[in-house]
């Protein structure tokens, strides 16, 4: 609704404000409005000029650009996901970094632990031990 709003508003030939796609695309939320505003301008449909003024570089767009589009969108976000979650669990393992390291990248690791990483140094049941002393 927002893509067909900016067409509406004429934005390929003249700037418009966020407040006029917002009025335009009322069935949208506004906070929503900016969110999609900004991932038509990361995929170069839209330009955003000064002042929070849009201008639609493309208008040939259809539903199924529009729909693949929004799907490359949500695969990025999953992959950003899922990168994120691999990221707190290294952090968060008690397993050697360096195996975690190659594993990652598929590679082989010659041994179950490094003997030199902070996880290989100091192993989870020394700490819980530490920390059962406490």
């Amino acid at each position: 609704m927002v893509y067909e709003a900016l067409k509406g508003l004429k934005a390929d030939s003249e700037p418009v404000q966020l407040k006029q796609v917002q009025e335009a695309a009322s069935e949208t939320a506004k906070n929503k409005v900016r969110v999609i505003l900004h991932l038509l301008k990361q995929a170069q449909v839209v330009h955003e000029a000064r002042y929070g003024r849009f201008t639609l570089n493309d208008t040939g767009l259809g539903y199924t650009d529009l729909e693949r589009l929004a799907n490359e969108t949500e695969e990025k976000a999953e992959n950003d996901r899922r990168r994120l979650e691999q990221m707190m669990l290294y952090g968060q393992s008690p397993q050697c970094r360096w195996k975690l390291l190659h594993d990652y990248f598929n590679e082989p690791f010659p041994q179950e632990r490094c003997g030199e990483c902070d996880n290989c140094r100091h192993p989870l049941q020394e700490q819980l031990g530490t920390a059962a002393h406490i």
